[in-house]
C-alpha cells in the first residue's frame, strides 16, 4: 500500500503521525496491529509505502470509511489516501496533485507578467515625463538666453 503527498512539499515531521494513524487503523479484532513495515523511497521522499499482514487488513484499509477518516485527519495536507501500489502506478494517481501545482505556477507566472507589464507602463510614463521636462527646460534656457542677449545688446 502507498500514501502519496504532492511532490516538492515539505511535510517534515508528519511521517510519525501518518505511521501512528496507519497502526491505529490497522488494528484487528483483538487490537493487534496488522501493520508489518514501511519504507520511504529515496527518489520519492513524500511517498510512504507500507505493508499489512493480511488481505483482510488491506481491504479494511482500502474502505471508504478509512479513506474518509484519512482525509479528515490530514485535511491540511495535500495527500492521497492509502491505495494499492499497483493502483497508484497503473492509474497514475500520483499525477493528480500536479494539477494544483500547475495551476499555482500558472497563476504565479501570470501575476509576475501582470506586474512586469505595470512596471513597463510606469517606466514608459516616466520616460515621457523626462522628455517633456527636457523640452520645457530647453525652451526655458532658450528664452533665458534670448533675454540675456537682448539685455546685453541694449547695454
Amino acid at each position: 500500500m502507498i500514501i502519496l503527498a504532492i511532490p516538492n512539499t515539505n511535510y517534515k515531521g508528519i511521517e510519525g503521525s501518518i505511521l501512528e494513524w496507519i497502526v491505529n487503523q490497522s488494528l484487528d479484532e483483538d487490537d493487534n496491529p496488522t501493520w508489518a513495515e514501511h519504507c520511504i523511497a529515496h527518489a520519492k521522499p513524500n511517498t510512504i509505502i507500507f505493508h499489512l499482514t493480511s488481505w483482510a487488513a488491506t481491504c479494511c484499509m482500502l474502505s471508504n470509511k478509512v479513506s474518509e477518516d484519512f482525509e479528515v485527519t490530514f485535511k491540511g495536507f495535500k495527500m492521497v489516501p492509502p491505495q494499492l501500489l499497483h493502483t497508484a502506478n497503473d492509474e497514475e494517481i500520483w499525477r493528480l496533485p500536479f494539477t494544483n501545482v500547475n495551476t499555482a505556477l500558472h497563476n504565479g507566472a501570470q501575476a509576475i507578467n501582470d506586474r512586469n507589464t505595470a512596471m513597463q507602463s510606469q517606466f514608459n510614463d516616466l520616460k515621457h515625463l523626462v522628455k517633456d521636462h527636457i523640452v520645457a527646460s530647453t525652451l526655458q534656457f532658450s528664452t533665458l538666453n534670448k533675454s540675456i542677449q537682448a539685455v546685453t545688446t541694449s547695454v
